[in-house]
């Protein structure tokens, strides 16, 4: 499916089963989806081997990881595992890696050190471009480095990661939710560390990590929603400037705020984080951050992130009753008509 200004469309798949991942992938080939992203995390199923499964059931899909990480996942044996099945796909892999965060959170870790995943990121690099390294003073090499290495896009939610992304990388995952202003905030942001090494930032993939629910009105696709937004909000309030926040939601007083802040650390919880952030700030928190509401709401909400400039991809995690219904009828309607227009909409893409 054609989104206007070539901009590429992925689903997003939080798969808790094998029987739900076989759903899913069999609803992105069907419905039109480009790309497939699965979850890293040990709330869900084995994301390699998943990806393994999908990418050589559906050979029209490119699959990513959404998001791994240098912890879980050891650098080399990442490496190796990528090289692996992007030899296997023709080089149908895209890599999203990130500090770690909620993923290792879940298991009692805490995310990597921004000076140590560097390190790591670089050692990845190499090993996929087929150098050899050094790994606890021993050189390695990948037995198969990849003909085609991966996309390596870096999770990037603040300034510090929008700079490794837009430098050490091949772009980002941009999983701060759906706001228009905050998205272009953060795009710029990219583009102006592409330009400060001498980068062009028209070759930074930028991907955009959203969470969607469609219904007939709008209260429902809330309902729906809101289990499942909790991490999104919460990174964004931790993450988005306190003036583009100020301009949808409601000032944070300090009670407020430290209640917050408590809430980032017991993402173990994460279904019942949304819950209560709602009940903090209202459904603009919701709103403004997520995918939300009719097709029509859906519709206006996704053309108005397309017309950010430097947007490569917008990944979407669609969730409803019936799991494969919920897909079909967000891709008929919103999807379908945002593709038919797409001439008509002015987007400018890298």
């Amino acid at each position: 499916m054609l989104l206007p200004g070539g901009v590429k469309l992925g689903l997003g798949a939080r798969a808790r089963s094998c029987a739900d991942l076989v759903t899913l992938a069999e609803a992105a080939v069907a419905e039109g989806f480009e790309h497939f992203w699965a979850y890293d995390s040990g709330r869900c199923i084995e994301t390699v081997v998943a990806l393994s499964y999908v990418a050589l059931s559906q050979p029209s899909l490119v699959v990513g990881t959404a998001t791994t990480n240098t912890e879980t996942r050891d650098p080399a044996v990442l490496a190796n595992a990528l090289a692996t099945l992007s030899n296997l796909t023709s080089g149908r892999v895209i890599c999203g890696i990130g500090l770690g965060d909620s993923a290792v959170r879940f298991l009692g870790r805490r995310p990597t050190r921004i000076a140590v995943f560097k390190e790591r990121l670089k050692e990845i690099r190499a090993l996929l471009a087929g150098e050899s390294v050094t790994c606890n003073g021993r050189p390695y090499r990948l037995p198969d480095p990849p003909l085609k290495p991966p996309l390596l896009l870096i999770s990037a939610e603040g300034p510090t990661t929008c700079a490794l992304a837009a430098t050490a990388a091949d772009g980002a995952i941009l999983s701060l939710g759906a706001s228009p202003t905050a998205l272009a905030h953060f795009v710029a942001q990219l583009r102006e560390s592409a330009l400060a090494v001498g980068r062009d930032p028209n070759q930074l993939y930028v991907c955009v990590w959203l969470q969607a629910a469609m219904a007939t009105t709008r209260s429902a696709a809330i309902e729906t929603l809101r289990p499942q937004a909790g991490r999104t909000l919460l990174a964004a309030l931790k993450h988005v400037p306190d003036q583009i926040l100020a301009s949808t939601l409601p000032r944070l007083d300090s009670a407020t705020a430290a209640r917050v802040r408590d809430l980032s650390r017991q993402q173990g919880d994460e279904f019942h984080l949304a819950h209560e952030i709602v009940n903090l700030l209202g459904e603009a928190a919701l709103t403004e951050f997520t995918v939300v509401g009719t097709a029509s709401d859906c519709h206006e909400r996704l053309c108005a992130l397309l017309a950010v400039p430097g947007v490569s991809e917008l990944a979407i995690n669609v969730y409803g009753t019936g799991l494969r219904a919920a897909i079909h009828d967000f891709a008929t309607e919103v999807l379908g008509p945002i593709a038919s227009q797409a001439p008509f909409i002015g987007v400018s893409s890298t």
